[in-house]
């Protein structure tokens, strides 16, 4: 439990803190699909979601110089190699392009993976240091493009899509694995620190026998997510998707 005096500087998984960002960025995402629905299928709607992929650049040119400043520069943190580094520019992609293998990669990156992030932060900086707002704002922007992806264009994974995300995933652990053990670093958290903080990867026991069961569940979280994913309303196929971005209304 966080000292109530400490919170500006301090911040504790399912504390009142931890609830408040889930709640406060669930009503954002919720806001951004119900203008997006608003404005579907309208030049509104492309400007809003050109905008939003601007803003996720930026974001990510922030956070990057942030992390390069020789005072805080670390090898095991500074560099853009966490699975959300890479889904952030990928956020930013399906913003501007309907590419497939994009939408695909996003869609089991940001709600299989990086979503975990607001369930089990391992985040320790509160909202008085900057690192609590680029935490909290990258994740953000990864997790509500994807489902923004879902509610509003109508993206539907489909088992090619599932194959993409699972290539993925495996040539991700195969670079980083080498990567972690080879510099002593841990991006993924496939490395042998885990990811701390009473994280679900260190629930799967020593490494690197967790690699084993942190794989299957990983395969089956996103064959189940495809599922789930195919059986919302209101898809639309690849093509219909293209031809909508090609063309849209005037507002």
């Amino acid at each position: 439990m966080l000292d109530p005096s400490s919170w500006p500087v301090d911040f504790g998984m399912f504390t009142s803190m931890h609830l408040w960002v889930v709640l406060v960025s669930g009503a954002l995402v919720v806001g951004a699909c119900l203008l997006g629905r608003c404005w579907r299928k309208t030049r509104g709607e492309r400007w809003f979601r050109y905008g939003w992929g601007v803003s996720i650049i930026a974001a990510q040119i922030a956070h990057n110089v942030w992390w390069w400043q020789p005072e805080r520069f670390d090898p095991g943190v500074s560099f853009p190699l966490h699975v959300s580094d890479l889904a952030a520019p990928l956020a930013a992609i399906v913003c501007f392009v309907p590419w497939r293998w994009a939408r695909a990669l996003l869609f089991y990156w940001a709600l299989g993976l990086s979503s975990w992030a607001f369930i089990t932060p391992v985040l320790r900086d509160g909202p008085a240091m900057p690192l609590f707002w680029m935490f909290w704002l990258n994740h953000l922007q990864i997790v509500g493009t994807a489902i923004y992806d879902l509610i509003v264009r109508g993206f539907r994974p489909g088992w090619r899509d599932l194959r993409t995300g699972l290539i993925g995933c495996g040539m991700y652990g195969l670079i980083m694995l080498p990567v972690n053990l080879g510099f002593g670093v841990n991006y993924g958290y496939i490395g042998p620190g885990g990811a701390g903080g009473g994280t679900p990867i260190d629930g799967l026991g020593p490494w690197p026998l967790r690699l084993l069961p942190l794989t299957l569940l990983v395969g089956f979280g996103m064959a189940a997510m495809t599922l789930g994913a195919k059986a919302i309303p209101g898809g639309e196929r690849p093509e219909s998707v293209i031809a909508s971005d090609k063309h849209e209304q005037p507002s």
